[in-house]
């Protein structure tokens, strides 16, 4: 692990996923859905969250991750971005709050 920006983020790293591979008509692997949860564990709290995303044949993506605090963090919220797809190369925020909700509705077709 390279070092963090913030302590709140140092500590004890899990995280566990689902994967499954999806195969074109003609065979070939097409992309590969993955579902993880994400869990940050310290003396003064926690962090913990799931995100889905696609992995493509040329490894291109960057997955979104969004976990919640816990203990002497609840009520904040960690976002960041998984540059390369990997840990620890990734970036991202600490919010006050979540992340904002949609607004509005699509009319009725």
């Amino acid at each position: 692990m390279s070092e963090l920006s913030d302590p709140r983020l140092d500590g004890t790293w899990a995280r566990a996923w689902n994967e499954d591979e999806y195969i074109d008509p003609q065979g070939e692997p097409s992309a590969n859905i993955v579902t993880d949860i994400w869990r940050i564990e310290n003396d003064e709290g926690a962090w913990q969250g799931t995100h889905t995303f696609v992995r493509f044949p040329d490894d291109q993506g960057e997955p979104h991750v969004v976990l919640a605090g816990e203990g002497a963090y609840e009520g904040l919220t960690v976002v960041m971005t998984l540059l390369n797809g990997d840990c620890p190369n990734m970036r991202g925020y600490i919010i006050d709050g979540g992340v904002p909700e949609a607004e509005g509705t699509f009319p009725a077709r």
